[in-house]
Order: structure tokens, then C-alpha cells, then sequence
């Protein structure tokens, strides 16, 4: 019988050893690279997390003083920080929403997927949008044009279509002097050198259309709904809030 090369058996056995030895490297590489990605990826969500907070701080400060104020002077391009933590910051822009993105309702239908109630703007006719609003029976639908800062979009009269005097009940409340006045003619309700918020009030027994356009050849739009866009920054992590405020309700 022939006997088994000693040295044959000291070669397979370090080429073994070496392909253990490269197993055990390449695993504990991907071992190591695995731990590696989930530190950073620990660090980015705590570093994001911050920058979430930091866009939230902005947010709030803009609802709180658009709430307490009836303001939004100083709130569009304002920047700051989060606190203590003077490297994490927002910055903050304020828009006017157009038309469709301030709105619920198709205006060719005038239905809602979920609901009876709601509104549109319709734009068929140039220059002369017409804010469509469906109330249902005791229904109230409010429009809020007091804020400073936008007095661009405050038309100093408003044509209201749909409901007389029969039939609802329309108040104007001027927030600047307290006085609530009831308009004469819905045809033509004068909202000069006011701060007003508008309320139409459906007393009928059944659903109405209401039509509120302007009646002020300078004013094409009227203010439905604000965007406010908070970026929050820390380190080389950035969060964007985006919150909608309309200024109209119906309840």
C-alpha cells in the first residue's frame, strides 16, 4: 500500500486553515460594517430629530402669533433657534395658497366625496373668481379677512349671491373697532377700512348655494388659506414642516 505524502497533508491542511482564517476576516468585516451603519444610521435619526423640532418651534410661533395677533407681519423669511441648542435652526416662509389648494370642492359638481358641505372657487369667467360655498340647513360658513399684512388680498367690497335677508342671516364683525353690523344689501357688502370676518348663516330648510365674489374692480383674489413652510437644520440634517391655516370654516 502506498503511503500518504506527509508534506501533501501539511499543504491541504494550511490551505484549510487559510480559508478559515479568510472566512472568519470577510464575516467579521460584514460584522463590523453592519454595527458601523447602524451607529450612523442611530446618530442621523437623533440628529433628524432635532431638525424636526427645530421646524416645529417655527411652525408654532407663526400659529401662535397668527392666532393671538391676527398678524402675519414679521412671520414670512423670520429664522431662529431651538432653545439651548444654538446650532439647531429654522427658517420660515409664509404663501397665500391659490385657489384649488384652499378649497374642498369640485365647482362643476359642487359634491364632496364625505361630506354635504364645502367649497370652491370657480375661475370660469376671467378675472372673476367666484367663491361657491354649499351650506346646508343651519349651517354657517365663515370667512376671516382681519389680517394685517395682507390687506392686498381684503377686497373693500364683496358681492354675496344665493340668500337675502329671508333666508340667512349675514353679519360683518370689524375686529379692530369690535362692531358687528349687518350688511343692507348682499349685493354689494363694504368691507372698507375694516378688519372684517364674515358669516353667513343658512336659516332655510334646505341646502343653498351661497356666491361670494368681489366687488372691487382692484382685487382679483380673496385670501382662502395660508401656507406656512418651517425648515428645521442641525448639523447636515434637515426637516420641512409644512402646516395649512384656511381662513374660512363652515360648522
Amino acid at each position: 500500500m502506498k503511503e500518504i505524502n506527509k508534506k501533501d497533508q501539511r499543504g491541504v491542511t494550511i490551505l484549510i486553515s487559510v480559508l478559515i482564517l479568510s472566512s472568519i476576516v470577510i464575516l467579521a468585516l460584514a460584522v463590523a460594517d453592519i454595527v458601523g451603519r447602524s451607529h450612523r444610521t442611530s446618530k442621523n435619526i437623533g440628529l433628524s430629530e432635532v431638525a424636526y423640532f427645530a421646524a416645529e418651534k417655527g411652525i408654532e410661533g407663526a400659529l401662535y402669533t397668527i392666532e393671538k395677533n391676527r398678524s402675519i407681519q414679521g412671520l414670512d423669511g423670520a429664522t431662529g433657534q431651538l432653545g439651548t441648542i444654538t446650532s439647531a435652526t429654522w427658517s420660515r416662509e409664509i404663501d397665500v395658497l391659490d385657489d384649488a389648494e384652499a378649497t374642498d370642492m369640485d365647482c362643476l359638481t359642487l359634491e364632496l366625496p364625505t361630506t354635504s358641505r364645502g367649497l370652491c372657487v370657480d375661475s370660469s369667467q376671467p378675472n372673476q373668481p367666484k367663491i361657491k360655498v354649499k351650506l346646508p340647513p343651519s349651517y354657517s360658513f365663515q370667512l376671516e379677512l382681519d389680517f394685517l399684512g395682507l390687506e392686498s388680498f381684503i377686497p373693500n367690497a364683496l358681492q354675496i349671491d344665493g340668500v337675502n335677508e329671508d333666508n340667512a342671516s349675514t353679519t360683518i364683525f370689524d375686529v379692530a373697532t369690535g362692531v358687528m353690523t349687518a350688511p343692507e344689501h348682499l349685493n354689494h357688502v363694504s368691507l372698507l377700512d375694516q378688519k372684517p370676518i364674515l358669516k353667513i348663516t343658512n336659516q332655510s330648510a334646505e341646502t343653498k348655494i351661497v356666491e361670494i365674489n368681489s366687488n372691487d374692480s382692484g382685487h382679483v383674489d380673496v385670501l382662502l388659506s395660508l401656507l406656512i413652510t418651517s425648515t428645521g437644520t442641525y448639523q447636515d440634517q434637515k426637516r420641512v414642516i409644512e402646516v395649512q391655516r384656511r381662513n374660512w370654516q363652515i360648522y
